[in-house]
């Protein structure tokens, strides 16, 4: 509730977290984000801390307490040294979505049948190419991963490879919850990633179904591509990137071969920051 007594400010974060902020009075400041209230401290450039505020809702100091530990990263493993980043709970740099699929040689990313037997390849296909994994660097590195309700199915027929890892399941139907760490979103995509997944995470994986990586990029939501090319030729099945919108640019960042044949190529958006 807003009183005669409130200072109310619309701010802009820039990328790195700072922002200038000009008070007429008063040393706290009630933000209004995604349709909650977060009273947070403000500090400035040159580092002067400023105090309490009179008409902070009663309790908001130990909610701002709270939620500045979480996001310095305590209990994560994370560290966000930006004082203002820390107290909005947003993360420093922004959030990378990446699309990370594997196709056959024809683009198809599944058969009708949903059996997985093309993706099989002798580890000997290509004697130069590099070990399939060669470290875990890359998978210990990724904050979350997203998925369809039909590729969330499929992975807990596999026995689950997200490990602990946060996932979310974007998804209409009601599905079993077997995972902590899972959650369902049903809804925009847009605001999926602007309310849920950047405020929390940094590097975030969305691994299929195919519609739903359609979706992410005719909705420009997809910053890099890594590609998976199998050795195979399927001749029909589910297509990859179907009727994805309109034409778009992107700079191959990387090609790695493996032994078992297969190809990863990494792409960037050449679009510019979304």
């Amino acid at each position: 509730m807003i009183t005669p007594r409130s200072t109310v400010a619309v701010i802009c974060i820039g990328a790195d977290g700072w922002t200038e902020v000009e008070l007429a009075s008063g040393k706290q400041l009630t933000v209004y984000l995604y349709g909650t209230t977060l009273p947070v401290l403000l500090w400035r450039r040159c580092g002067r801390d400023v105090g309490p505020s009179r008409t902070s809702p009663a309790g908001s100091a130990d909610r701002t307490e709270r939620t500045s530990r979480r996001a310095a990263g305590e209990g994560t493993g994370r560290r966000v040294d930006n004082p203002v980043a820390a107290s909005l709970n947003v993360a420093e740099t922004p959030v990378t979505i990446t699309l990370h699929v594997v196709s056959s040689l024809d683009g198809f990313v599944a058969k009708h049948d949903n059996t997985v037997g093309w993706l099989d390849s002798p580890d000997d296909a290509y004697e130069r190419g590099v070990s399939e994994h060669p470290t875990g660097d890359g998978l210990d590195a990724i904050d979350c991963f997203v998925l369809g309700s039909r590729t969330y199915e499929h992975a807990l027929q596999l026995g689950w490879p997200y490990g602990d890892t946060p996932t979310v399941v974007v998804t209409s139907r009601a599905l079993p919850s077997v995972k902590k760490t899972v959650e369902f979103y049903s809804g925009d995509l847009g605001r999926l990633v602007s309310e849920t997944l950047a405020p929390r995470f940094r590097n975030v994986w969305l691994v299929g179904g195919a519609h739903l990586c359609q979706s992410f990029l005719k909705l420009g939501l997809v910053d890099e591509i890594r590609l998976s090319i199998a050795p195979v030729l399927l001749g029909d099945g589910l297509s990859l990137f179907g009727t994805a919108g309109h034409e778009t640019r992107w700079r191959l960042k990387d090609v790695v071969p493996y032994k078992t044949g297969f190809v990863e190529l990494v792409y960037r958006s050449d679009s510019g920051p979304r």
